[in-house]
């Protein structure tokens, strides 16, 4: 007698599909001449469990009906089934005579595995999820959505239905909301990855979820892909991620689409991952204006070659929604119970410029300067900077719309940046940097350079030019004045009781917002060092700067406390980088007599 058939067996695994299977008892067809509903038969079930402990059945069994092919259905019960999970099974039955009892011969054995492990090319590919990273994913780390892929499927045509389906868990014992997504394949989808989306509101209320997809063929049939476990963390994941994805012979961040070398389109190469297996599927998100998604699966040239890579067409490169936009490329691997995610490679398309270093006026190189580098002395910039764009950098002349061409002079604090739109009169490649950006400066460098900005593309970036602006020495500062002094000589008694005057006169590049401090120190009677704040840390104002002076009072009382015949110092400081780094202008020492 022929061997029994049995439901739900994946004939490219030899295995019974418990995923299939479900709640449902196993429904197996037997076949002999004469078979009816509601004979008995004699079963002969003999299994082997995971463990290899031993989980046999035999006895009478009733054929429940027959199909349309005339085969007779025995069901076994579905606890029996899910006992044997990553075993096998021998089945085959005897007919019985009229007391029960087997007779005859044994009909053929079929052999078969239930729920067995799958070698990963025997298999349809996981489910990806982009966020994710060593099969959790973060809550905190998405923008609010969810990007998903499904691999592309050999037989891939129009008319098929795929259905993602995501099961949340609150926790072991309590299934969330399931949802099931759709997409019915059109020819645009043939050869390319399905792209889904999850609002995170459906992943971070949960805190693991199971993922996985089914596919309807056009003619009926259907195939079933793995399950996939996702924890859901609010931390990001400890192992490291994997290496970004390379471009041959790409140096910098720009790739220009019009490029001879990408005239084939653009090859992206993937590091070989130390888990790498035969079956792995890997996924390529370039995420830009859109989404757009490539994949591949590692078959043994991979293994044996440790060479991966995505391909992305010229077409691509150089489409509207693609030119001048930044583009960041990842790439995912997944398999059953793995999964890991690379670090991203970013990049803008569109085509490179010439944009040399700016000019700056007075600026000249020092011993040991490259030609990216020069320095100027203040003096030179008491009317402000000149920076020019040299005559043949590319900076779209007559085009329409006209680009954006800025300058950037990335000083400190808040008076010593500035960025500067185009001149729209006069020699519009000369920039003029105001003098009120300078002395935030002094003493630093800083980097100065333009960019370009066509219509609908990021911006290019000149070269940049490292310029170091000298500061002037102590002694080209200010220093405070005291009334009544005399030979550096202060007489207590001619000090009037609400004290002495001092004041500071203007210094160069001076302007409002800047602070500035007084502050007296001299020996006291007793003999210690004693302190006193004329004028704390204090922004200069308006009218101070177009004064050009300043007023402070040196208290009476204060030197009173002070030994005669010893000498106290009074000191201005001056910041010009919201207190950042201060200068100490020259400070008198003052003599304090009778």
């Amino acid at each position: 007698m022929d061997r029994p058939d049995v439901d739900h067996l994946d004939q490219r695994l030899n295995s019974i599909d418990l995923g299939a299977l479900g709640d449902a008892d196993l429904s197996t067809w037997v076949s002999y001449s004469g078979v009816g509903g509601g004979q008995e038969i004699f079963l002969n079930w003999r299994g082997c469990r995971a463990d290899n402990s031993v989980d046999d059945h035999y006895g009478l069994a009733t054929v429940i009906r027959l199909d349309p092919q005339g085969r007779g259905e025995v069901t076994i019960v579905n606890d029996r089934v899910a006992a044997l999970r990553g075993g096998q099974v021998f089945y085959s039955f005897w007919l019985t005579d009229e007391r029960g009892n087997p007779v005859g011969e044994e009909s053929d054995r079929r052999f078969f595995f239930v729920d067995r492990p799958a070698d990963g090319l025997w298999t349809l590919p996981v489910a990806h999820l982009q966020d994710a990273h060593d099969c959790s994913i973060n809550a905190n780390s998405t923008n609010g959505v969810v990007v998903l892929a499904t691999a592309p499927y050999a037989a891939m045509a129009q008319g098929d239905k795929v259905y993602l389906r995501w099961e949340p868990w609150y926790f072991e014992s309590m299934q969330g909301e399931v949802i099931e997504q759709v997409v019915e394949v059109e020819e645009r989808h043939r050869g390319r990855p399905l792209q889904w989306s999850l609002d995170m509101a459906n992943v971070s209320l949960y805190s693991f979820a199971f993922l996985d997809y089914r596919i309807e063929f056009a003619d009926g049939s259907s195939s079933r892909s793995p399950v996939q476990r996702f924890d859901i963390v609010w931390l990001d994941p400890t192992p490291p991620l994997l290496e970004a994805p390379r471009i041959p012979g790409l140096v910098g961040s720009t790739l220009d689409p019009d490029d001879d070398a990408y005239r084939d389109g653009l090859w992206l190469e993937v590091e070989p991952y130390p888990e790498l297996e035969l079956g792995d599927s890997l996924v390529l998100y370039a995420v830009g204006r859109d989404v757009t998604l490539r994949s591949l699966r590692a078959d043994p040239s991979s293994l044996d070659s440790k060479r991966m890579a995505f391909h992305l067409e010229r077409e691509w490169l150089q489409s509207d929604d693609n030119r001048g936009a930044q583009v960041a490329f990842s790439y995912e691997f997944s398999r059953q119970g793995t999964q890991r995610r690379s670090q991203v490679l970013e990049l803008t398309l569109q085509r490179k410029l010439h944009l040399p270093l700016p000019v700056i006026l007075d600026a000249a190189q020092e011993q040991g300067d490259d030609s990216h580098q020069g320095v100027v002395h203040p003096r030179n910039l008491k009317g402000g900077a000149q920076v020019s764009i040299p005559q043949d950098a590319e900076l779209g002349d007559g085009e329409l719309p006209a680009p954006q061409v800025l300058l950037h002079w990335e000083g400190h604090g808040s008076t010593g940046a500035v960025i500067l739109p185009r001149p729209t009169a006069g020699d519009t490649r000369l920039f003029k940097v105001r003098r009120e950006h300078m002395a935030a400066n002094l003493g630093r460098q800083l980097e100065v350079y333009y960019t370009v900005t066509r219509s609908g593309e990021q911006p290019r970036t000149s070269e940049k030019f490292e310029l170091r602006i000298a500061d002037f020495d102590t002694s080209s500062y200010p220093s405070i004045q005291v009334r009544g002094t005399a030979d550096r000589k202060l007489s207590l008694g001619k000090v009037p009781q609400a004290g002495a005057s001092c004041s500071v006169v203007a210094w160069t590049f001076m302007a409002e917002g800047q602070l500035l401090g007084i502050e007296v120190e001299g020996v006291s009677k007793p003999g210690p060092v004693v302190r006193h704040t004329l004028r704390a840390p204090t922004a200069v104002t308006g009218d101070e700067y177009y004064a050009g002076r300043f007023e402070a009072t040196l208290p009476k009382s204060f030197l009173d406390s002070l030994k005669i015949d010893t000498y106290f110092r009074l000191t201005a400081s001056a910041s010009f980088d919201n207190g950042e780094t201060w200068r100490d202008f020259p400070a008198p020492d003052i003599q304090l007599i009778d």
